[in-house]
């Protein structure tokens, strides 16, 4: 390649264009998130011609950054690009140069799809007459133009002084970006759902503070547990995380003289008050469940309605109305799934046998005053551990 054509990474966005008047700052969000997760300082990183674009410089990994770019939220696809002069004498030298390099290695025809794009609509040619062009050339050196190929896409957009020909472009996560939204506190199990839901979470601009409540004698042990490797994944979407780990000592001790049927009721209905607590103090404007509607036992419509009461926040449920195999799918695509099904001694399950199904929020009500639910929150937060990553 040429070294006269400027090389970057030219980031396009999804569903940010319908904004409206509030655009830019879900773009200055985006813009911060990668150069947070890329490592990328301000001026390495451009909004310019509707895109965000990463010039590549001298001593750059430019792999490395492609490999972070697909976990950056709110992305809609990304590819390399180059950059000329906006005219079609420019752009087939630039498309020759790039083809030339694509056929470097290769024993046979590659078939590739021309697209092509005018932003500026006063330039004398049409896109039209660049995909034609682009056609003919790619003819002329042996290789062939395919309108279905998928993963051999060169792309033309052509602004008023400037031309980017791209190739290879991959999909982003897609979504917006994360803080977009605000707070929320997930309520993070060691199973699969909540880590997807925390996924999903994330995906519509809520940045994620954890909260998991554990089994063991003391929060070092559970900081040494499979929960951080869970964590370490989720952090690869948004790398800045706290995380508070709150025994369930105390709430297992008054438990033991309930009638366990009503185990996993109270036990949602505690994580929620210490979550709303945690919220409140943290800022956040939401809770997140990795609850499926009728999944287990505690996620009937009667069992949600009586673990909620007294919670004031909204308490979102992304994966409510999904499958479990199609929660397993998202788990595995996003990296979760393997170390999910690792074996651990997850609280949501440690007693309870033959669950209601159908219990009322008066029953649960006055469970709870028995138990004396809130010093049972108050001295669980007080024992917690905070971890800020």
């Amino acid at each position: 390649m040429e070294s006269t054509y400027k090389k970057a990474i030219l980031i396009h966005f999804g569903e940010l264009w319908l904004r409206g008047d509030n655009r830019r700052i879900y773009i200055d969000l985006t813009k911060r998130n990668i150069m947070m997760q890329l490592g990328l300082r301000p001026k390495q990183i451009n909004f310019q011609y509707d895109k965000l674009l990463i010039p590549i410089e001298k001593g750059m990994d430019m792999q490395k950054l492609l490999d972070k770019l697909q976990y950056v939220i709110g992305i809609s696809n990304y590819a390399i690009s180059y950059s000329t002069k906006a005219d079609l004498k420019s752009i087939e030298k630039l498309a020759e140069s790039i083809l030339r390099e694509i056929k470097k290695g290769k024993s046979k025809a590659q078939p590739i799809r021309i697209e092509s794009s005018r932003a500026y609509k006063g330039h004398k040619f049409t896109s039209k007459q660049i995909v034609d062009k682009l056609v003919k050339l790619v003819i002329k050196m042996g290789l062939e133009p395919d309108i279905e190929a998928k993963d051999s896409r060169m792309f033309v957009k052509v602004y008023k002084d400037i031309a980017f020909i791209s190739f290879g472009r991959a999909n982003g996560v897609l979504g917006l970006p994360v803080g977009s939204s605000g707070k929320a506190v997930v309520m993070l199990s060691g199973g699969i759902d909540s880590p997807v839901a925390s996924w999903y979470a994330m995906r519509r601009g809520a940045a994620p503070i954890y909260v998991h409540l554990h089994g063991y004698q003391t929060n070092e042990l559970a900081e040494r547990s499979k929960i951080p490797k869970i964590l370490s994944v989720l952090s690869r979407y948004y790398p800045r995380y706290k995380v508070y780990y709150v025994p369930a000592h105390i709430f297992q001790l008054a438990l033991s003289k309930m009638d366990n049927k009503y185990e996993p009721i109270l036990l949602k209905a505690l994580m929620f008050r210490i979550s709303e607590r945690i919220a409140r103090e943290e800022g956040a404007g939401a809770i997140i469940t990795g609850e499926s509607l009728g999944q287990v036992a505690s996620q009937t419509m009667a069992n949600i309605a009586a673990s909620q009461q007294s919670v004031e926040l909204p308490i979102l449920r992304p994966l409510i109305g999904l499958d479990k195999q199609e929660i397993i799918a998202v788990a595995r695509k996003i990296g979760t799934y393997d170390l999910s099904i690792m074996e651990y001694k997850d609280v949501c399950s440690i007693n309870a046998t033959n669950t209601v199904t159908n219990s009322s929020r008066e029953k649960i009500g006055k469970l709870l005053s028995e138990m004396k639910i809130d010093r049972i929150v108050e001295r669980s937060l007080k024992a917690s551990k905070v971890v800020s990553v």
